[in-house]
C-alpha cells in the first residue's frame, strides 16, 4: 500500500506539475533549497551532520549511507515487534527512523518520537515505562533549548538540540523495548513475576 501511493502520488505530480517535479526529483538531497542547512529547526541526518563537522556533511554519500543504515535496521527491528504481535511498537519504530533521514525534517516531523514515548509510558513492564519517560524528557529538554535559541536566549549546549535527530534515529537501530511481561513455554508470565505473586504460607494462614 504504502509504495502503491508513493508511486501513485509521485506519478501524479508529474502529471500537474512536470517542471516542478522534474526541479525536485533533479535536487533531491540538497537541503540548501529550503536555506543555510545547518539551521537548528531542520533536524534531519544531513543537517545534524552539516552542524557537526561540514566537511563530512556537504557529501550526500555520508548521510545517504547512515540514512540507509538507520532505514534498513529499523525495517529489521519492526519486523521483530511485528512478529510477537507489537503492531503499533513496529509502525512507530519505522515512523520515528523516517522523520529523520531526509534532507528536511522540521520539528513537527518527529511527532513519532513523542508518540513512542507516551506508547512505552503506559506499558505494564517497568523498563518500558522507564524508556518512554527517558525518551519524552529528553526529547523536551532538547526541544525547549531549541526554542531558547529560536527567541535569542543563550543555551549553554547547541548540541542539545541534535538530541530530538538522534533519540529517533536510536529507536530505528535498537527498536522499541517490550511493553509486556514475556510469557514461558506453559503460557505464564516468567518465574519473577510468579514469585513476586505468590502467597506466603504464613500470609495464607
Amino acid at each position: 500500500v504504502a509504495a502503491g501511493s508513493f508511486v501513485g502520488f509521485s506519478v501524479l505530480g508529474f502529471a500537474v506539475f512536470p517542471s516542478d517535479s522534474v526541479f525536485f526529483w533533479a535536487h533531491l538531497g540538497k537541503s540548501d533549497q529550503f536555506g543555510d542547512p545547518t539551521r537548528l529547526d531542520n533536524l534531519s541526518l544531513h543537517s545534524m551532520l552539516m552542524r557537526w563537522d561540514p566537511s563530512v556533511g556537504q557529501y550526500s554519500a555520508s548521510w545517504l549511507l547512515l540514512g540507509a543504515a538507520v532505514l534498513v535496521l529499523a525495517l529489521w527491528q519492526a519486523r521483530r515487534h511485528y512478529l510477537r504481535g507489537e503492531w503499533l511498537s513496529s509502525a512507530l519504530v519505522v515512523g520515528a527512523a523516517a522523520s529523520v533521514v531526509g534532507p528536511i525534517a522540521w520539528p513537527h516531523y518527529l511527532v513519532w518520537t513523542v508518540l513512542a514515548g507516551t506508547w512505552l509510558l503506559f506499558a505494564p513492564r517497568a523498563r518500558a515505562r522507564l524508556v518512554g519517560a527517558g525518551i519524552l524528557m529528553t526529547t523536551t529538554a532538547a526541544f525547549s533549548v531549541l526554542m531558547a535559541l529560536w527567541v535569542g536566549l543563550s543555551a549553554p549546549a547547541y548540541a542539545l538540540v541534535d538530541l530530538q535527530v538522534v533519540v529517533p534515529m536510536l529507536i530505528g537501530l535498537c527498536g522499541l523495548p517490550e511493553r509486556n511481561e514475556r510469557l514461558t513455554t506453559d503460557g505464564r508470565l516468567g518465574a519473577h513475576r510468579l514469585k513476586r505473586s505468590r502467597v506466603q504460607p504464613s500470609e495464607a494462614d
